[in-house]
């Protein structure tokens, strides 16, 4: 399984989260997919992945609060064994040139790179 398998699983025992290993165009709250920021070579021994989790939010401001309140913690125990969690961050995410910016909850983390 690549990591891309591995943090989709995690996020997916979260009830109400259905996240795919890679990008999909959704913006159904609660839809997530796993993204590689990038990776940094700090020594000779290997390299470390950055690691981020969309999770769509719902457009009401009100809604998307109470999601974070309800998901957070479980989303953060879920990933947590498959990741070095660093933050989880709600903001507005801008996917494709020249659209929408939607409400997103972002899962950070390292790994070590395979």
């Amino acid at each position: 399984m690549t990591t891309w398998d591995v943090l989709s699983a995690a996020a997916n025992t979260v009830a109400g989260i259905a996240c795919t290993p890679k990008y999909r165009q959704t913006t159904e709250a609660g839809h997530a997919f796993v993204q590689l920021d990038h990776i940094e070579w700090p020594n000779r021994l290997g390299g470390v992945g950055y690691w981020q989790i969309f999770v769509m939010l719902p457009a009401d401001h009100t809604d998307a609060e109470q999601f974070i309140t309800d998901k957070a913690q479980p989303l953060y125990a879920a990933v947590r064994p498959e990741l070095i969690v660093t933050a989880i961050r709600p903001q507005q995410t801008q996917f494709e040139p020249g659209g929408p910016a939607l409400p997103t909850l972002v899962v950070e983390g390292t790994r070590e790179w395979e």
